[in-house]
C-alpha cells in the first residue's frame, strides 16, 4: 500500500466480514459455519486524513480496505507516495523528528481509523 493523501474525497474504511480483528491487529479466521461473506465499511474519514502512513512506517500489512466514497458530481483528488519512496524518506529523516512523527502516526491511526472500526 502507498501512503495516500486524499484531498477532496471521503474514504470508507472496512474489512472482510469473515475475519475477526483483535485489539492487537491480528486477523484470525472465524469458524466457517458462522462466517459471513463480504466487505463491511463501518466508518468513513474525511479528506485530509493520511492513509497508509502507519502501515508503511512500521512495515505492517494493512488490516483494512480503503475505498473512495463515490460522489458522481465531483472528481476525486489525491496524492500518494510509493512505499519505496516512503522508506527512503524515513531513512533520511532525523531520529528525533522520526520519533515524533511515528508517535503522531500511531495516534492518528488509532483515533481515526482503528478505534472507529473496532467500535462497530
Amino acid at each position: 500500500m502507498e501512503v495516500l493523501f486524499p484531498m477532496s474525497a471521503r474514504v470508507k474504511i472496512g474489512y472482510n466480514h469473515g475475519m475477526l480483528i483483535t485489539k492487537y491487529g491480528h486477523n484470525f479466521e472465524q469458524n466457517k459455519k458462522t462466517q459471513k461473506r463480504g466487505m463491511v465499511y463501518p466508518t468513513t474519514v474525511s479528506a485530509g486524513v493520511v492513509l497508509g502512513s502507519y502501515e508503511n512506517s512500521f512495515g505492517r500489512k494493512s488490516m483494512f480496505t480503503y475505498r473512495v466514497d463515490e460522489n458522481k458530481t465531483t472528481p476525486t483528488d489525491a496524492f500518494f507516495i510509493r512505499r519505496t519512496t516512503w522508506k527512503k524518506i524515513i531513512q533520511r529523516t532525523d531520529k528525533d523528528m522520526l520519533t515524533s512523527f511515528k508517535s503522531w502516526t500511531i495516534l492518528e491511526f488509532v483515533n481515526k481509523i482503528f478505534m472507529p472500526v473496532q467500535s462497530y
